[in-house]
């Protein structure tokens, strides 16, 4: 028998919320998880690539550390993936040369939050010349975690690149292409004008 102080309505539908959360299946991933002007972004990589420093230099420019090094991943229903950070290691960092920092100390309480919803994932790989990388952005990468497809980036890293600001621009990019504005597709379609003598 459960009582509460809610009405029916809301009694239930906070109940099924919490029973779709600790009923989900888990995993736990190795990257970084940070909540970029809303948008939630999983960083992965191998070791030493660059993932804490580039969450550093996120959280230096304001936004929201959710998890450092292993980030907990459920599926709340089929679409909806969201990661959070392990109890242990709450609030924490963990950044070579300097150890282990608190967040919430350093940058203050808006600097870490629990858990937010997985909306693009960001690789981050060492650069090889010989890579054909993705220069447009026409091809679209998407990573299967349980049943739902996350949109990609993959991101090669050499020194004089500044990766957190690649990062920061990839999930600005994501938001304007989850509005329709997609300015690869429109550049491509631009240029198939010109091409077919169509453009004024």
């Amino acid at each position: 028998v459960l009582k509460s102080q809610q009405t029916t309505t809301a009694a239930i539908g906070d109940l099924s919320n919490f029973l779709a959360e600790a009923a989900a299946d888990r995993n736990n991933i190795h990257g970084v998880m940070m909540d970029i002007n809303g948008v939630g972004v999983l960083i992965t990589g191998k070791s030493f690539v660059g993932k804490s420093e580039s969450a550093l230099e996120l959280l230096y420019r304001g936004h929201t550390l959710v998890s450092d090094d292993r980030v907990e991943v459920f599926q709340k229903e089929i679409g909806v993936v969201y990661g959070q950070t392990p109890k242990m290691t709450e609030r924490l960092m963990e950044v070579r040369g300097l150890g282990l920092i608190d967040v919430v100390d350093l940058f203050g309480v808006k600097a870490f939050r629990k858990k937010k919803r997985i909306m693009l994932i960001v690789e981050l790989i060492k650069w090889d010349q010989a890579n054909n990388y993705n220069r447009l952005g026409l091809e679209e990468e998407t990573e299967k975690l349980f049943d739902t497809l996350i949109p990609k980036v993959t991101i090669p890293v050499q020194p004089g690149r500044n990766t957190a600001t690649l990062i920061e621009v990839a999930a600005m990019n994501w938001r304007l292409k989850s509005f329709g504005c997609n300015v690869a597709k429109e550049f491509v379609d631009k240029l198939n004008k010109i091409v077919k003598g169509e453009a004024k």
